[in-house]
């Protein structure tokens, strides 16, 4: 089985010093074993925004042909690009 995730530099867990450990990979081995088939875990860092964004990450899971796709949606893209107030909004 193939799984695709659309998500940002925490969800690719940059800054651990084993990216095994971050959550897509650890959610690919928890579902091994109840489907019964290994899990190819493949990531995507997007960031969502400008006139392209979509169609670059529809590219990005198209080329990975997954089984499945998760897409993180986070405030922390909104809190930068926009502030704290559009940031808190976005928590809402």
């Amino acid at each position: 089985m193939k799984l695709c995730v659309l998500g940002n530099s925490a969800s690719a867990g940059n800054g651990l010093a084993d990216r095994s450990q971050a959550w897509p990979w650890a959610v690919g081995r928890e579902i091994e074993s109840p489907i019964g088939e290994p899990v190819e875990v493949t990531h995507v860092s997007v960031v969502a925004s400008g006139p392209r964004a979509a169609d670059y990450a529809l590219g990005k899971v198209e080329a990975v042909d997954p089984d499945m796709v998760i897409v993180v949606v986070g405030h922390v893209p909104v809190l930068h690009r926009h502030g704290e107030r559009a940031g808190t909004a976005s928590l809402r």
